[in-house]
């Protein structure tokens, strides 16, 4: 093959969640890796920012906050909205009011039927120091999985481990 062939038959596509796998700076890595993951304390909402904040024209709140296919019912109950990219919670959100993500509601933003957004804060010290520059536990972040969205119930987790555990050794029945 002549260095024109080879030049014109690169894969121009990275695929989905390629970056997660692909070339990294060493600080990344030890970022990441060396990050703990967090136990849940809340009623959480994780959001994967990756696609609408790596581009670095927006902040980390305005990427998290607007336009994610929810339940009314189910986003309502959420206590707190963490953002993260490629697992590492980036920063924590105390959402104040969800609405539908349309120009109305959101001067600016594109109408985008079917999804919300949220009017929020961010968390206090505190409750930021249990969750940020944490790692996502794995359990919350499956392999394959494309849905950005994810929520955890804290109590849900429990009984369903403790459920599972009891399973094991026969304490009752799944």
């Amino acid at each position: 093959m002549t260095p024109q062939i080879l030049s014109s038959t690169v894969n121009k596509v990275g695929g989905r969640r390629g970056s997660d796998f692909g070339v990294a700076h060493a600080e990344e890595i030890i970022t990441l890796y060396g990050a703990k993951p967090f136990v849940p304390k809340h009623r959480l909402l994780l959001i994967n920012i990756a696609d609408s904040y790596e581009d670095g024209t927006r902040s980390v709140y305005d990427a998290v906050r607007y336009a994610w296919k929810l339940s009314p019912e189910r986003a309502r109950n959420v206590q707190l909205v963490l953002a993260h990219v490629k697992g590492l919670v980036l920063d924590v959100f105390k959402p104040m009011k969800w609405r539908k993500a349309t120009e109305k509601n959101f001067p600016g933003k594109p109408d985008r039927p079917g999804r919300l957004a949220f009017d929020g804060i961010q968390a206090d010290q505190a409750t930021r120091k249990l969750y940020q520059n944490k790692r996502v536990p794995d359990r919350y972040r499956p392999r394959g999985a494309a849905n950005p969205v994810r929520f955890i119930d804290p109590v849900e987790s429990i009984r369903a481990r403790t459920h599972k555990r009891a399973a094991k050794c026969g304490w009752m029945q799944v």
